[in-house]
């Protein structure tokens, strides 16, 4: 079994998928029982999958979890593999259960989550299972589910119990699905007997290996939302907002941490009133992150010039850094800032420049991950065209080969250059040594479910009609990326 997919970001699937990256039995379970963009009938056969293989052992680092006392100076605990799953295995059964069993003193509230929205809306409640589901299909039957994103179904206690440490907590059940109504995740507070405390993952320290690097622009995999996660840091953080990564947790040695809390990064964003943080932690863990793919415009430019001093300090001088951030910080008196910054060297100035000839402007030569100053001359988003003979018009970025416009992709991807189309050949002559016809770019968008918009100009009937079928079949009608 391919048990990578099971990683919600698309670039760190991709970078394990290159390195052939061999994941043990541990990292395995976390990452299945982590995954929201993988329905949660599909991941449970993944679970039981893992109890055919070879028992391992896990190892736990933090006290709370700790099934009995350790001896004195030991610092952490060992479990076996397959006790853990088959632990974890009950408890998602037990909560399916538990969610559609109509019981007193309980009720269900149906939450929507609207495509393009960042907020759950609370649309009704209900006193079964049953009846909650039927009203989502009434109320949302007439548009097929177009608009709906996420459906959050809750089932509430009227009383709380206490929790391990003796206070009362609320007592709920949270499952997320999709439009369709296919289970994605589920998860409880204070339902589940305490002696099933001990199956999680959260009790896991896991170690992957990642793409990204001080400095790069992020954001969080769009796919969190199956956790109820519209934020990804904390409440002044604008949802889908970009960020730029300082560090990470753990590193390759495991040396910090000691259980899944302390999977995150310290970053760089704006919160809401247009200001700047650092943060230490985020909601959701490091392996749901990805590559930021939209323009940066606004504030946000402020971004890839922080991203730039962090890589190398003296890339940007500190005064550059100050005007641009209080630039970003006051957008009200943009003009007045524009003329101090007659003083700061002109890359800065530029950038912030939105005249004609910057918007028009394309840059066709990749230059060195070192090269940083370049980095604040690249445009807002582009277009690539790929042919092996006719030159490519006027905006287009010229690719002539498969790998070529791959490399072409994976670079802006990683500086946040929006790629806004694809423009396709389909025989590539001679270049077609290098990576294939056209149709094996589409094949590898498809298979990093990459779906930027194309736009065929092949004069090859046949070839265009394969092409169009495979763009048919797998790329979404409404797909924002």
């Amino acid at each position: 079994m391919d048990y990578i997919r099971f990683v919600n970001s698309r670039d760190i699937r991709e970078y394990l998928y290159e390195k052939k990256y061999c994941l043990s039995g541990e990292q395995k379970l976390f990452l299945i029982d982590k995954c929201y963009r993988i329905p949660l009938e599909e991941r449970l056969i993944a679970l039981e999958s893992l109890l055919a293989a070879p028992d391992e052992t896990v190892t736990i680092r933090h006290p709370d979890f700790f099934k009995k006392q350790p001896k004195d100076g030991d610092k952490n605990e060992l479990e076996s593999l397959h006790g853990l799953t088959i632990g974890i295995l009950e408890n998602y059964r037990t909560l399916i259960k538990i969610l559609k069993t109509e019981e007193p003193e309980s009720y269900y509230e149906l939450s929507i989550l609207e495509k393009g929205s960042s907020e759950f809306y609370s649309s009704a409640r209900f006193p079964s299972f049953d009846a909650a589901i039927k009203g989502y299909q009434q109320e949302y039957q007439d548009d097929n589910g177009n608009s709906v994103a996420v459906v959050q179904l809750s089932k509430y206690y009227f009383s709380g119990t206490k929790d391990l440490r003796g206070n009362i907590a609320d007592k709920y059940v949270k499952a997320f699905f999709d439009s369709n109504l296919k289970l994605m995740h589920i998860y409880d507070n204070e339902c589940l007997p305490q002696e099933r405390f001990f199956y999680t993952t959260d009790k896991l320290l896991i170690y992957l290996p990642m793409p990204f690097r001080r400095g790069d622009i992020l954001v969080n995999s769009k796919d969190s939302v199956y956790a109820g996660h519209t934020k990804g840091f904390n409440y002044d953080y604008e949802p889908g907002e970009p960020f730029v990564a300082d560090y990470f947790i753990p590193d390759e040695k495991v040396s910090r941490g000691i259980d899944a809390s302390d999977i995150n990064c310290c970053c760089f964003y704006f919160d809401r009133f247009c200001q700047y943080h650092l943060t230490s932690e985020v909601n959701i863990h490091n392996y749901d992150l990805e590559y930021y793919r939209k323009p940066l415009s606004g504030k946000e430019r402020f971004l890839r010039i922080y991203g730039m001093k962090l890589r190398n300090e003296s890339s940007v001088s500190d005064e550059a850094l100050l005007i641009a951030s209080e630039y970003c910080r006051t957008l009200e008196i943009q003009k007045e800032l524009k003329q101090q910054m007659s003083w700061l060297y002109s890359g800065v100035e530029y950038y912030f420049h939105d005249d004609n000839g910057k918007d028009n402007m394309v840059y066709e030569r990749l230059f060195e991950p070192e090269d940083d100053l370049q980095l604040m001359y690249l445009n807002d988003s582009i277009k690539i065209w790929l042919d092996d003979e006719r030159d490519a018009p006027d905006g287009y970025i010229q690719c002539h080969s498969v790998n070529e416009t791959i490399n072409t992709i994976q670079f802006y991807e990683k500086y946040s250059v929006a790629i806004v189309e694809l423009n396709l050949d389909h025989d590539l002559g001679v270049y077609a040594k290098d990576g294939g016809d056209a149709i094996k770019l589409i094949d590898w968008l498809c298979m990093r479910e990459t779906f930027y918009k194309i736009v065929l100009h092949t004069a090859n009937p046949v070839g265009r009609a394969n092409m169009q079928r495979t763009i048919d079949r797998y790329w979404p009608s409404d797909e924002e990326d």
